[in-house]
């Protein structure tokens, strides 16, 4: 009976993946009611990217590009978010947010993962009630709970209705899946059960997780102790291997057109040089070269004006190494 549940529990994500048209319907609370008894917890999310998933400027230059109602849906997934976030879509288009009582401020909220059926989900059996019903729900430490908003693939619309194609917008799921490992998300994500959920737009925590290596003539990247490619999330974001200004490798998704089994034109994955978990790729230096860099990109190289974006939000250096040519020498960062 137990594996039944969690089966339920798991068949149900946290919103319409499939349709990317219906919010969470909940009667929930806002962030600050549960902040009264969650303290830590709430500071934790306010830290996080979880809560500035309307309103960080890397997805206000997206929605800006694509103004499009689904893009609301999967960033603000309650029902009361949508009203307040489609409402101010011309705003948002331009950068703009509305006043700071607006649930467009809270993002990833609290209940889009902890309220379902007017009561709050727990992933702890002893977790106290605090004057409100409580579920222990297991599913919330595992994986899957975390790949229903972070696996999807791209969509269109058509004869006004949303349909999936075969572009994957996120697959860090069925990646964690083929890396085989035990640690789950929450382990690497969220110790000690933090609220803040360090990411991709965590630059220390990237750092972190790739490392650049000089052996002699040759640079060495290896993401490691990591339970996916990387990068992850995004289908824009990658890595940039450079030799003083030039490029030398990048790593990332490369995107071009492509062909359904039917022959209609879309576009579609056409490269994947990302990294994977623990496999060093070695890249030779060209001779004269004084420094290698790697830098960390958070949006594509399209050449189309960014006015809502900083050079810091759309990439960040996170190694820099002199070229040491003499044998044996190795340098690492």
């Amino acid at each position: 009976m137990s594996a039944l549940l969690l089966w339920v529990v798991l068949a149900q994500p946290s919103f319409d993946v499939a349709g990317f048209t219906r919010p969470l319907q909940l009667d929930a609370p806002g962030a600050a009611a549960c902040a009264a008894c969650h303290p830590q917890r709430a500071a934790e999310w306010r830290a996080s990217m979880h809560r500035q998933s309307l309103t960080s400027r890397v997805f206000l230059d997206g929605f800006s590009a694509e103004p499009q109602r689904r893009c609301l849906v999967c960033h603000g997934p309650l029902e009361a978010q949508l009203k307040h976030s489609w409402t101010s879509r011309h705003l948002l288009a331009r950068g703009a947010l509305p006043p700071e009582g607006s649930p467009v401020h809270e993002g990833i909220t609290c209940a889009v993962c902890h309220v379902r059926d007017g009561e709050v989900l727990a992933p702890s059996a002893a977790a106290l009630p605090y004057g409100h019903p409580v579920r222990f729900t297991p599913a919330l430490r595992t994986s899957e709970f975390c790949g229903t908003c972070h696996e999807f693939t791209g969509h269109a619309v058509i004869d006004g209705a949303t349909r999936l194609n075969a572009l994957p917008m996120q697959t860090t799921l069925s990646e964690w899946r083929a890396w085989g490992g035990a640690q789950t998300c929450q382990g690497c994500h969220m110790p000690g059960a933090s609220h803040r959920v360090r990411g991709g737009h965590d630059v220390d925590f990237v750092r972190g997780a790739v490392r650049l290596e000089l052996e002699g003539g040759v640079a060495i990247v290896t993401a490691h102790d990591v339970g996916h490619r990387v990068p992850t999330g995004d289908v824009f974001r990658h890595l940039v291997l450079w030799a003083d200004d030039e490029p030398l490798r990048r790593f990332g998704l490369e995107l071009g057109r492509t062909e359904d089994a039917q022959g209609r034109p879309g576009v579609g994955v056409v490269r994947d040089t990302r990294l994977e978990p623990d496999v060093p790729v070695r890249v030779q230096v060209p001779a004269g070269a004084r420094r290698v860099r790697l830098t960390w990109h958070f949006t594509d190289a399209s050449p189309r004006p960014r006015p809502l974006l900083t050079r810091e939000d759309e990439l960040v250096e996170l190694s820099s190494l002199p070229v040491v040519r003499s044998a044996g020498l190795r340098a690492r960062r």
